[in-house]
């Protein structure tokens, strides 16, 4: 046998105690696996189990059995070293323990097992190899000692060296694990293979996929079967290898394992030969790595004639078909999830954890890497281990790393390494012929031939990814080849006019990578230079460039202290004028200082730079823009390296600077300072792959953060005795509301309550401090202690004393959320009322006091007007009070805001007392010009009868109110109150105005006297139709009245059609009317919505022929697009749940063929351009397009136009795979199809959506998508 192979008695004798127990249940295993009884023997070790007597016992019930494993059961006593011997005295101590008798008693209780079950006692003697003279001796003295304990034929076996030697024969791995081979050589067994440096961690984290791979690995493996070939493929780095140690490392698998990493060289040794050879009976999982296609498939040629004794296992990162017996797994990346799972067993914080995780793309070797560099601190973050070449293991693959091929590929891949990703197939191919170029430059013996030959090796094996733009993965790869070309290369071939030479995707995946500049000298001397006096970036100008500001970004990630004073050179040293032109690149210019911002030193020359940007403002969409970003930086959660104390000089300098500007943002950055919540997101301090700034922590700094927060408030108390008047507001509007936050907390409430004192003394509006005052004492009542509690509710007493024009002011003038509230969310509504009643009582006993406050009480002023006013009037039975707060209503000039709500609360108690007494006042009031405007209101408020209704309407006939006003009856339900007769007096009166807005008034009305569910009025037939086809609702008009009137309308229009929809004739008149008024801009069917498309669908449906045909007649007066939008069923996502399917296939086909066959040229592309776009050929359907084909599909006007219609659609998601379904749906139709004209179509539609594919997917290549 072959030497590597070979066993000596002494290296069987050189085994520990725990090694021999271990060898021989993999002895156990392994035999168990040859005999083909897995699923149904039981082996166990007793290890670390008190000593019983039994090493380890299988239990065998299937019938077959072997030397080595017998039937039933059979208990091993495994002895090592040459301490043990087969004389009298040391056979009796190990049986029966040591100095007692031969007793059954003294039997160790696995022995009794095993005599008990008749099974086979066997000594595994590792230390000594007796002779067959001495082995029969020892055997008869102990079955003699057994006989005397009860056991008569009790099965004894003694096993030496040469016996236990001759078990390993046809087990390689375990020959190799015995005789110290199976580590560091060309082959290895398992153990050996799991030393290996790359073969970390020890606990594996693995997603769902991974682990269904390796239960599928071990399933096939433990199968009975014949020999099976399982090819393990997948991207460099996302832990193939690794993945079937875990697999492999399988009690019962384990004892078969042999691995090599260098199959060619295996073979070379002989050892498939020995394997094969037909003498031997070889069991053997046998694991190739970096095993290739061809040397894959020659060793499975060789081995796959042998049987279910071989197993073998190839892995690789190029992908192959399946083939044979030949079991193909790809292994996917695993998920971010998984990553950060490695990540944190190398102590990766929490908070930066899912950064790295990303940035690996799912490999576990580069978690490995990157987490053991930040656990040891290593400056270098993806510095390889010292036992492990990565990079070359990647590029070179199973070719010699030190072969010319390798060079060359190695020189490729750090030239593609500067480009985030580049072109290769057409249409993009320019970008790789370009980098060739390069390549080519500094090394003319690469020819194109060679380098497209690299690049095709690389593709195959999965470090270059794309189908037709390709990118390097994973990430941590192409940052490392990155460097090395500036560390190696860049000196002899950077020559800044190649690159900006190349094509203008190239030049922008090229600047990109810049961020990563920090990791190279070399890289950051041009990146000096590019920022620098003699840069592009020098005078500015290249910042107002989309592109180059976005390469200004990544320098800026790369260099912050440079890109900063190039910034202080340009835009912050640029007039008004200049910034306010600054548009495109001004964004990146924001992020850019973002990112410079979180760097020690830099805070505040970068805040100085971003508030000139600020002072010239012109981006007031998003908050994001400069002003936003500036005042973001001084929230207490907006980390940086330094402590926000450092922040305060500069606002101050801002806030009292005497600029009305400046002072606005620094009071915007100064209240942000105050807010307690985040307001800004992670990501400033990620810039390449440097390791993340020290941020500052709140958390960690709990008395810095009470100085600067406390600084932030006398910093704008001390403002408010300096700044502008408009500041000023600004000031106490923030103060006021941070009154409220800062009074709730204990630790700052009586700074809050002090502060308060101070703003009533300055001016500051003390129904703002009441509301403030009675939050903090209804959220803080059990957090503040009771003597906090108490002073703050002296202030309020102080606010709001007891006299009845502080409590009016207080509770009618007022209407604060937690007056609604007895205590912390307990709702009490009728606790407040009771309290207003209370008042009203109050006041009307201390009238004097009232008739003070009537003036403000018939204002806006009133919050709480309508309930009081109502209270009050309920006091006031004989309305003693009536007169006085007419004549105050009279006497309030508009501009003192004069309102409806008090003197309508008030009139609504004489309307519940005597609705016949109120239409009688009403009367008077409609006789005053002053009250006429204000009747629809009082009648809404007060309370409505017919005779009031029969008023005000005769008052809109007459002119003398205007019909807007009537607009308040769309609200609530009092307009129920009327009859139908006034109800359609109402109606009429307004649709007869002719106007827009007072229709919308009618329709409303209408609708919710007759439509709501909660109506109770049978809808009228005259009338609803009337509403229906009012003419506003048509006509042309830059005016909408209200933007529910297409659903209101619609809702109308169906109750309209359930009840009367056999009318033909009223039925027919109302989509007429729709259909004659399509394309009348301003109308309820101009691009209506989907209800108002929907009633034209039930239309169509009931009479389609009267309608549409006659309306088509029409098609070149309307516009083709027009009928288009309302014909077409085409939504631009899926409109499954619209009432409103294409109406045009409600026409009956035979007339519709006859209105196109009038005249052809015109309608035929016309009618394919808007049928539904679904194609079948289904015999028991009409599919509109397929019948259009047959009929007009030689012109090819209909072609294209039905085309166009197909492709008139959207989607969520990539376009590619859209275009694949729709792809995938119309191939088994096409087969079907028999047609010539519609074959012809679908095969141009087919090839149309493949060309939109391949389009699709390269433009998702190249956007990140």
């Amino acid at each position: 046998m072959n030497g590597f192979l070979n066993v000596e008695n002494e290296q069987i004798g050189r085994l520990g105690s725990q090694q021999a127990v271990e060898l021989f249940r993999d002895i156990l295993w392994a035999e168990a696996r040859r005999l083909g009884i897995l699923p149904e023997i039981r082996i166990s070790e007793r290890i670390t189990a008190p000593d019983g007597g039994i090493d380890a016992s299988s239990n065998n019930t299937t019938g077959i059995e072997s030397e080595l494993i017998k039937a039933n059961y059979s208990g091993f006593q495994i002895k090592t070293g040459t301490t043990f011997v087969l004389t009298d005295g040391a056979l009796q101590n190990e049986l029966f323990r040591r100095n007692q008798p031969v007793q059954k008693e003294n039997l160790g209780e696995s022995v009794v097992h095993c005599l008990d079950a008749n099974g086979y006692l066997t000594f595994v003697c590792f230390g000594l190899d007796p002779n067959e003279q001495e082995t029969n001796r020892a055997i008869t003295k102990i079955k003699e000692w057994l006989a005397t304990c009860g056991y008569q034929n009790a099965i004894v076996r003694i096993w030496g060296q040469t016996t236990i030697k001759g078990f390993l024969g046809d087990f390689p791995s375990i020959r190799l694990m015995v005789n110290g081979r199976g580590s560091g050589g060309v082959f290895e067994t398992l153990d050996g293979w799991k030393m290996h440096g790359d073969m970390k961690p020890e606990v594996l984290t693995l997603g769902e996929p991974q682990k269904e791979i390796i239960q599928e690995i071990r399933e096939q493996l433990l199968a009975n079967t014949d020999a099976i070939h399982l090819r393990i493929v997948g991207e460099s780095g996302v832990g193939k290898t690794r993945l079937v140690l875990e697999s492999l490392n399988e009690e019962k698998i384990r004892s078969l394992v042999v691995y090599t990493d260098n199959p060619s060289q295996l073979e070379n040794q002989g050892f498939l030969g020995q394997i094969g050879m037909a003498d031997n009976a070889f069991e053997i999982v046998l694991v190739l790595d970096e095993c290739s296609q061809d040397v894959a498939v020659r060793y499975w040629n060789r081995v796959q004639s042998l049987g279910k004794r071989i197993r073998l296992i190839t892995i690789y990162n190029e992908g192959s078909e399946r083939a044979g017996t030949t079991k193909l797994l790809p292994i996917p990346p695993l998920g971010d999830d998984q990553v950060a799972q490695i990540l944190k067993q190398y102590g990766v914080p929490e908070e930066h954890v899912r950064r790295w995780a990303s940035f690996c793309e799912g490999s576990p070797r580069w978690a490995g890497i990157i987490g053991e560099n930040l656990q040891s601190n290593s400056k270098d973050i993806l510095k390889e281990p010292d036992n492990v070449p990565v990079i070359n293991r990647y590029i070179a693959g199973t070719d010699d790393p030190t072969s010319q091929a390798v060079r060359e590929r190695m020189l490729i891949m750090r030239f593609l390494s500067l480009f985030k990703r580049f072109g290769f197939k057409p249409p993009v191919a320019e970008e790789a012929t370009a980098i060739f170029g390069l390549v080519n430059k500094y090394d003319n013996s690469i020819t194109r031939a060679r380098f497209d030959e690299h690049i095709k090796n690389l593709h195959d094996r999965k470090i270059l990814q794309g189908e037709k733009t390709y990118y390097i993965t994973p990430k941590p790869l192409q940052v490392k080849l990155w460097i090395e070309w500036w560390d190696q290369h860049s000196a002899a071939a950077f020559d800044i006019n190649d690159f900006t030479k190349l094509p203008p995707a190239l030049i922008s995946g090229f600047n990109e990578m810049f961020r990563f500049a920090q990791e190279s000298q070399a890289a950051m001397k041009t990146v000096e230079y590019l920022l620098g006096d003699s840069g592009p970036f020098a005078d500015g100008l290249l910042l107002k460039e989309e592109r180059e500001s976005d390469f200004f970004l990544a320098l800026a990630e790369a260099a912050p202290e440079k890109a900063l004073e190039r910034l202080e050179t340009t835009v912050a040293k640029w007039n008004n004028e200049q910034l306010l032109e600054f548009k495109t690149g001004r964004r990146q210019v924001i992020w850019a200082i973002e990112r410079i911002a979180v760097w020690e030193g830099l805070f505040v020359r970068a805040m100085r730079v971003l508030l000139r940007l600020a002072e010239a403002e012109n981006d007031r969409i998003y908050s994001n823009n400069a002003t936003g970003t500036f005042k973001d930086f001084f929230s207490i959660f907006t980390a940086t390296e330094e402590s926000p104390l450092i922040r305060l000089p500069l606002l101050e300098e801002l806030l009292f600077s005497k600029d009305p500007v400046k002072e606005n943002i620094a009071i915007q950055a100064l209240s942000l300072a105050l807010e307690n919540h985040f307001t800004r997101a992670v990501g400033a301090e990620y810039q390449g792959i440097r390791r993340e700034p020290h941020l500052w922590d709140p958390r960690e700094h709990p008395k810095e953060t009470r100085e600067y927060t406390n600084k932030v408030w006398e910093m704008l108390m001390a403002a408010l005795n300096v700044v502008t008047e408009n500041s000023k507001n600004s000031i106490m509007t923030t103060l006021m509301h941070q009154t409220q936050v800062f009074g709730r907390n204990p630790g700052s409430s009586e700074l809050a309550l002090d502060s308060a004192r101070k703003i009533l003394q300055q001016g500051g509006n003390k129904n703002d401090l009441i509301e403030a005052v009675v939050h903090i004492l209804y959220y803080g009542h059990d957090e503040l202690p009771q003597e906090i509690k108490s002073k703050w509710e002296e202030f309020y007493k102080e606010l709001v004393p007891d006299d009845l024009s502080s409590l009016l002011n207080r509770y009618v003038a007022m209407n604060l959320t937690e007056d609604y509230f007895r205590k912390r969310d307990e709702y009490d509504e009728q606790g407040k009322e009771k309290r207003i009643a209370d008042l009203a009582d109050k006041a009307y006993q201390d009238q004097s006091e009232l008739l003070k406050n009537i003036p403000w009480l018939v204002t806006d002023e009133a919050g709480n007007g309508y309930v009081f006013g109502h209270a009050l009037g309920e006091k006031d039975k004989e309305k003693k009070l009536l007169n006085i707060i007419l004549e105050a209503r009279r006497n309030t000039p508009e501009e003192k805001r004069p309102s409806q709500y008090f003197l309508g609360g008030y009139l609504r108690t004489i309307f519940e007392e005597n609705p016949s007494k109120w239409e009688l006042l009403f009367g008077d009031l409609s006789k005053e010009e002053l009250f006429v405007p204000l009747l629809p209101e009082l009648a809404w408020r007060a309370g409505i009868t017919d005779q009031i209704m029969e008023n005000i309407l005769s008052l809109v006939e007459d002119g003398k109110i205007n019909p807007v006003l009537l607009s308040h009856f769309k609200y609530g339900v009092s307009i129920r109150e009327l009859g139908e007769k006034t109800l359609e007096q109402f109606v009429m009166v307004l649709m007869g105005q002719s106007k827009k807005i007072t229709s919308s008034i009618a329709l409303d009305v209408f609708s919710r006297y007759y439509v709501d569910k909660e109506s109770g009025h049978e809808i009228p037939k005259d009338l609803t139709l009337a509403v229906l086809t009012d003419p506003m609702f048509f006509a042309e008009s830059d005016e909408r009245a209200d933007v529910m009137d297409d659903y209101t309308w619609s809702q109308t229009a169906n109750k309209f059609l359930e009840k009367y929809g056999a009318d033909k004739e009223a039925v027919v008149k109302i989509g007429t009317l729709m259909l004659n008024s399509l394309g009348n801009s301003g109308s309820i069917v101009d691009h209506a919505d989907r209800y108002v498309r929907g009633i034209l669908m039930k239309i169509s449906e009931a009479y389609p022929n009267e309608l549409w045909l006659k309306a088509l007649d029409s098609l070149e007066e309307k516009g083709y697009f027009i009928f288009k939008h309302w014909l077409s069923s085409n939504e631009f996502f899926d409109a499954r749940d619209h009432a409103n399917p294409s109406v045009i296939g409600k026409i009956k086909l035979d007339a519709l063929w006859a209105w196109i066959d009038k005249d052809v040229e015109k309608r035929a592309w016309f009618i394919a351009n808007m049928v539904p776009n679904v194609f079948s050929n289904d015999p028991g359907q009409v599919c509109l397009a397929r019948e259009i084909l047959i009929r007009y599909g030689d012109r090819e006007d209909v072609r294209r136009n039905l085309a166009a219609n197909f492709f008139t659609e959207g989607w969520s998601g990539e376009a590619s795979e859209h275009h694949k379904k729709m792809l995938e749906a119309i191939l088994p139709l096409r087969k079907k199809e028999t047609d010539q004209r519609v074959i012809r179509w679908l095969d141009d539609y087919i090839n149309q959506r493949k060309r939109a594919i391949e389009n699709a997917k390269t433009e998702e290549e190249r956007s990140d998508f």
